[in-house]
Parts: structure tokens; C-alpha cells; sequence
């Protein structure tokens, strides 16, 4: 992927040595040979492998931007010590701040947060020892940028919690009063369903014309054809659920559906808007996903790296044995982010499935009993 993005060598290698140094690590157990599901269950993918790769597309001349997503695992990770998995976070984020002193890391709100959330409340573990099962509460994700790394983290809080949490840490701003105007109020907000209302404005036209392409609608296709409380738009092929060409497990609750994300830092007076497009829930060839993708942004003046970008995926797919046409769920998502200044972020999202595919290798690869050796190398039982 670094490679394709036309990272420098000396990026490269960065890229490679901070995952070896501060990713691996902190993936938690690595799949067993048996394919026994994790321990810790990460909702970053559907099998619970906590890592995802993303290419965030380059404007008119710009480069690509690859970020690794990870949720840290540690030892003790859904136990009583631990019951929503944010000590390994915790810990990575004060090694960040000693390890890479040239990246601007300021861990005051993410240690805000982290206590507002988990150190004061007993019902994670209370839930634990009821069996409920705990669900991921913090993400990381590292993005290497031409002259920097930049760090982000993801923490999960319940909405009613919200506010509270921004007490005392920054007065109010226009943008995050608009979104809580808006998912408090609003009949659309409390929905957060796409394709209800025509918009004839611009971004909106061009989000339509890209979700049309990407899932092989017809042209003609309207957004009002859409009845509200429909999993997926225009009575498209069922969610195979395969991934990489190989089966893997229906997504959680949490994964399923669209997923909304409002850019609401201080001093923005309207917030951005990004929305997931879920593509692994479509019955669609990467192939095919690929080529409308790359189609669309050609004709946004932004498709210089489109053959690079098919040719990432094509030696991804060949890593596994699959043609791109063959492969399913590679491109897992694909997101939007619709900015105030009228402008397009996109961002593709990369599926990585350890354990469904040490259950695969399980599957298909012959297993021996154990026996003692004969003269002339025949065993037997």
C-alpha cells in the first residue's frame, strides 16, 4: 500500500518499524492454529481482527494518505481488571508521547475522557461478572503524512454522556451546537437514515452519483425510491458476508448499518460531515467496486492514481490466490466526507481478516494424528 501511494523508501520503513515497534504488539493474542475465536472480540472487523487499512484519496495533485486503524489489546482485556478493553490503549498513547517526540501528542482529553468514562463507573464490571458481553470503547489510528505522523484516537461513548464529558473542556462551539441541535431535534437526525429527502445541492448530488456508481445503480435511480427503515437502498442483492473470497462472520450489530461521523473541532462554524458507505454488504466483485470508484474520481479531476490503486488491490487479492473479480469484501468501506468549504475527502477503507482466515487454512489443510515412525519413513497409529 505504501508502496502503490508512492511513499519514499525512509517512509516506508518508518511506516514498518512504528508497526513493529508499537502495532504488533499490542494486537492481542495472535489466531490460534485451531481457529478458536479471540479472547477479546474487536468490533474493528466482523472476525474480530483489530486492525484496518485505509487510502485516503489525494485532491488534484496531491499523494495518497495511509493510515493504519488499531484498537489495542491487552492481557487482561474483557476481565474484571478490564472489562472495555482501555488499559493497552492507555498504555500505547503515553509510549507514543515518549517515543516519537517529533509527532504532536497532547494526551490532556484523551486522559479526560478515559476517566470520565471508565475509571468512575462500576457497571463495566458489574456486567462482566453478569456475562453481558463488553464491546470495544477506544481506537488509535496512526496516519503517516508526507512530513509527519499524526495520531487520532476513538473513544465510543453512549450519547447521553456527551455533554457531560465536554464539561469544563471547551466552551460551546457553533458546529457542535449545530449537531446536537440536530440529534436531539431533528426528525432526520433521530433517524440518521440516507436517501429520504431529494437535495438538488451539489455535494449531495455528487454523494449520489458516487453511491450509484459504486453499487451498480442505474443512473435513473432515485433517492425518494428508498422506503424509510430499508437496510439497504434500492432492493439490491442480500449482504453475502464473505470477505477476501472467504466466509466469514455476519458483522455484530455494531457494524452493521451506515455509520455517521460530524467534524465539530473548536473555531468551526458548520461541521463536516462524513458517511460510510458499507461495500462489504453488497453483493459486488472488488473488480467492479474498483473500477466505478476509480471512474468517479477520474472524472473529478482526481484519478492520477488510479492505476496504482488497482494495482494494490489486485496484489492484495493475489496474496490470497484470487483474481480482484473473484474477491469479495476487499474494500470494505468507503467513506465521504463532505467539508464546509463545498470539497470531498474519500477514503477507502481495507478489510484485514486474521482469524476467519486461520479457520480457512483449518479447513482446507489435511490434519495428521499423532504416531511413531517406522523404519523406511511410513507412520503408523
Amino acid at each position: 500500500m505504501l508502496e502503490e501511494a508512492e511513499y519514499s523508501l525512509d517512509k516506508q520503513i518508518e511506516a514498518l518499524v512504528f508497526f513493529y515497534h508499537l502495532g504488533a504488539p499490542y494486537m492481542g493474542p495472535a489466531p490460534r492454529i485451531d481457529g478458536a475465536a479471540p479472547s477479546w472480540k474487536s468490533q474493528m472487523q466482523p472476525d474480530g481482527t483489530p486492525i484496518k487499512h485505509s487510502w485516503k484519496w489525494p485532491q488534484a495533485g496531491g499523494k495518497p494518505e495511509v493510515r493504519y486503524n488499531l484498537e489495542p489489546i491487552g492481557p487482561h482485556a474483557g476481565t474484571e481488571l478490564d472489562p472495555l478493553c482501555q488499559l493497552a490503549a492507555k498504555d500505547l498513547m503515553g509510549r507514543l508521547a515518549t517515543a516519537i517526540p517529533s509527532a504532536p501528542i497532547d494526551n490532556t482529553l484523551f486522559n479526560h475522557f478515559t476517566s470520565m468514562l471508565f475509571e468512575h463507573s462500576t457497571n463495566p464490571a458489574a456486567a462482566t461478572k453478569s456475562g453481558n458481553t463488553m464491546h470495544s470503547a477506544v481506537f488509535i489510528a496512526a496516519e503517516f503524512l508526507p512530513d509527519s505522523i499524526n495520531f487520532k484516537t476513538y473513544i465510543q461513548p453512549p450519547t447521553s454522556a456527551y455533554e457531560d464529558l465536554m464539561t469544563g473542556i471547551e466552551a460551546d462551539s457553533p458546529a457542535r451546537s449545530m449537531v446536537n441541535d440536530f440529534l436531539r431535534n431533528s426528525d432526520e437526525g433521530k433517524l440518521m437514515t440516507p436517501f429520504q429527502t431529494p437535495h438538488t445541492e451539489r455535494q449531495l448530488a455528487e454523494l449520489h452519483s458516487l453511491v450509484k456508481a459504486i453499487l451498480g445503480l442505474p443512473d435513473g435511480f432515485s433517492e425518494t425510491e428508498c422506503p424509510a427503515g430499508f437496510r439497504s437502498p434500492c432492493n439490491f442483492p442480500p449482504p453475502s458476508h464473505t470477505a477476501d473470497g472467504i466466509d466469514t462472520s455476519t458483522p455484530s450489530p455494531m457494524l452493521s448499518g451506515y455509520s455517521y461521523y460530524f467534524d465539530v473541532a473548536p473555531g468551526l462554524e458548520f461541521p463536516g460531515i462524513k458517511w460510510s458507505l458499507p461495500v462489504r454488504e453488497y453483493d459486488r466483485d472488488d473488480l467492479s467496486v474498483a473500477k466505478a470508484l476509480t471512474a468517479w474520481m477520474e472524472r473529478q479531476g482526481r484519478g492520477a492514481y488510479s492505476k496504482r490503486y488497482l494495482s494494490l488491490l489486485m496484489r492484495l487479492a493475489a496474496e490470497k490466490g484470487l483474481r480482484l473479480d473473484e474477491s469479495r469484501g476487499l474494500q470494505e468501506s468507503i467513506s465521504i466526507l463532505l467539508k464546509p468549504d463545498g470539497g470531498f475527502d474519500i477514503t477507502t477503507y481495507f478489510s484485514s481478516h486474521a482469524f476467519d482466515e486461520q479457520k480457512e487454512k483449518q479447513r482446507v489443510l489435511p490434519s495428521f494424528r499423532k504416531g511413531r515412525r517406522r523404519r523406511g519413513g511410513d507412520l503408523y497409529f
